[in-house]
């Protein structure tokens, strides 16, 4: 437990300063552990822009969230919650200090993450309701990434990755030179 408390602080304070990419945190005992049998660890979603520049990067993000056993939508269920929870933490602190909202890096940070989940899920939402927002918009986020991947290139090899040959459309073929 004390691990996960611990490992979980580290993560915590990285995506605090501002982090943008995934966070891995590994604890090293230097002493006898027999007694730690516990394999296993903590999924912690990692900051999301629904401005990803392929499908490459929401491919990677339902992976990442695959191989812990959840889906897309919990995921960034996790991560929504956790960056609000991390704006709310960080406004008391800049009141706590006398700083100002306005003008903090990592505030900044965590409100342009949290335009990604707008309008956000309505607040009367619970359980798998809410978490099913959050697959909807993994999915409309796939189909307009879809859509501006569209041009003719993309098209062209789809349709050469199902064994259609460009010869069979007719016409000169749009790469020959």
């Amino acid at each position: 437990y004390q691990r996960r408390v611990h490992g979980g602080r580290v993560a915590d304070e990285a995506i605090a300063r501002g982090s943008t990419d995934n966070i891995t945190c590994m604890l090293v005992q230097l002493k006898d552990g027999n007694e730690y049998q516990e394999i296993g660890g903590e999924f912690i979603p990692g900051p999301f822009h629904a401005k990803p520049k392929s499908g490459a990067f929401l491919q990677a993000y339902r992976k990442a969230a695959e191989s812990a056993g959840f889906t897309i939508g919990q995921a960034l269920e996790m991560r929504h919650d956790k960056v609000r929870s991390l704006m709310q933490q960080r406004i008391l602190e800049l009141k706590e200090n006398g700083g100002s909202s306005g003008q903090d890096e990592i505030l900044a940070s965590l409100r342009e993450e949290m335009v990604s989940f707008k309008p956000g899920p309505d607040k009367s939402l619970k359980g798998p309701e809410r978490t099913k927002w959050f697959t909807t918009l993994a999915r409309q986020l796939e189909s307009l990434e879809d859509e501006q991947d569209g041009g003719i290139n993309s098209k062209l090899a789809k349709l050469q990755q199902m064994g259609i040959p460009l010869s069979a459309l007719g016409g000169a073929n749009p790469t020959d030179k």
